[in-house]
């Protein structure tokens, strides 16, 4: 059985007009799990690094330094993650608190912000 002439061409008609949206599901459901895979990281070295700086005998600055050295660790330089350490009272009770940004290059165009942000906090031991 032979195509018309009026079906040449129709196979990469339809090739085309599926490989679009699958290629473009394909792109948002990877952007999609790295941003949630970086955020988990984010998190837990945000509170690593808030944990480390309330220990009695460690300031703010050596928090975010183990901070940094984790990200290094885990993430590429190139991610370039803003890292800032604070002391913070409440109620006469003093914390220590870690915020992480970290710019997304890919997911930026799916999602409404091209950052992620993760803080950790943790009770300041007294000596």
């Amino acid at each position: 059985m032979q195509p018309s002439k009026q079906e040449n061409g129709s196979a990469a008609v339809d090739f085309i007009l599926t490989a679009i949206p699958l290629t473009l599901v394909f792109v948002s459901v990877i952007s999609i799990c790295a941003s949630s895979y970086i955020l988990g990281l984010i998190r837990d070295t945000a509170v690593e690094g808030a944990r480390f700086a309330a220990h009695a005998d460690q300031s703010s600055a050596t928090g975010c330094l183990r901070a940094r050295s984790l990200m290094n660790q885990i993430l590429a330089n190139s991610l370039n993650p803003q890292i800032s350490c604070s002391l913070v009272q409440i109620n006469s009770k003093n914390f220590e608190a870690v915020r992480i940004e970290v710019p997304l290059p890919l997911a930026g165009t799916l999602i409404k912000t091209n950052v992620l942000e993760a803080e950790g906090w943790a009770p300041r031991e007294e000596q």
